[in-house]
């Protein structure tokens, strides 16, 4: 008998006094085995440790089971890694999940580790938060959707739609289709369903969006109750809110109540097309002038701009000459 089975012999002797009777216990070179179900009990407060050297294994007694830790202080404690095939649960539910052959992550109760245990798939996806990504997908050939999720609820009713990054709880939590969405804000793009190449930063921007597409958001609730309307741009706090159609461009910082106002007020409002002879850029200010405030014409300078105070108007070097300014 060599001397970690000697050992451990000892061990049980010492503590028999304390236990209950083992029915059968068989030593060899390689293991111990019982032929019924047996205990060791050391008795309420005490530890039993089973080690090599300055090595070992611990249950204390109040219950507390450590790996190569003198003294545990957590129902598990461990110094080291610790090698798991897939993950972890905490009350029955997939907290930490990860799966190399479909390349996906997910952190959090509700997410989408469910799924991305059962699936052989490759869905190349990431999930980080409670309820991220937690719709199973809907294979439609195999393709990776690669979309990744951070915050509660992100995402979180996505089925065939692909490369969305959502990050912000409940950001884009409606999609299902949609491709190509990228949002960061708390509720951004929430209520996108199908919408395609939208961005949007900042919370509650493009908020009501369904089934818009191309859209640019950048500001806390900018395009907020846009829908349906696409290839809208709108920069700054409450910029276009209250847009609704597309192809629109809007520069603000104020919450203009209406869409007359959104037009009437913003700073800089104006209409995007495919040939430039159809856009319009509206500029609701006083505009200073960039080269000189004067009654002559300065020498002509196509594209220049100068304040001619004799006309009181704006003046522009247009296609052959100074052009007035008119306001509409």
């Amino acid at each position: 008998m060599n001397k970690k089975i000697l050992s451990l012999f000892v061990l049980l002797v010492l503590v028999s006094g304390a236990t209950k009777t083992f029915a059968s216990l068989t030593f060899s070179s390689a293991a111990i085995t019982g032929d019924t179900a047996s205990t060791i009990d050391v008795g309420a407060g005490n530890a039993l440790s089973l080690q090599t050297t300055n090595n070992g294994n611990i249950i204390t007694g109040s219950g507390n089971f450590g790996v190569g830790i003198g003294i545990p202080t957590q129902k598990l404690d461990v110094v080291g890694f610790v090698n798991t095939d897939l993950g972890y649960k905490q009350a029955g539910n997939t907290i930490l999940f990860t799966k190399t052959s479909n390349h996906s992550t997910a952190v959090g109760a509700s997410s989408a580790a469910s799924w991305m245990a059962t699936t052989p798939l490759d869905y190349s996806a990431t999930a980080v938060g409670y309820g991220a990504l937690a719709t199973t997908p809907v294979d439609v050939g195999g393709l990776a959707w690669d979309n990744s999720a951070f915050g509660v609820n992100s995402l979180a009713s996505t089925t065939t739609g692909g490369y969305n990054v959502a990050v912000g709880g409940y950001s884009l939590f409606s999609n299902t289709t949609g491709w190509f969405n990228t949002t960061i804000g708390d509720s951004s793009l929430g209520s996108t369903t199908t919408g395609w190449g939208n961005s949007a930063n900042g919370n509650g921007a493009l908020l009501s969006n369904t089934t818009g597409s191309y859209n640019t958001a950048l500001g806390m609730s900018a395009l907020y109750y846009n829908s349906v309307g696409s290839n809208n741009i709108a920069l700054g706090h409450n910029a276009g809110s209250y847009e609704t159609g597309s192809n629109s461009f809007y520069v603000d910082n104020q919450d203009r109540l209406n869409t007359a106002g959104d037009k009437a007020n913003a700073i800089l409002y104006g209409i995007m097309a495919p040939a430039a002879v159809n856009q319009t850029l509206h500029i609701n200010a006083v505009v200073m002038p960039i080269q000189a405030t004067t009654a002559a014409a300065p020498a002509y300078v196509k594209g220049g701009m100068y304040f001619d105070t004799t006309l009181n108007k704006l003046r522009v070097g247009g296609a052959t000459g100074w052009e007035t300014v008119t306001s509409s």
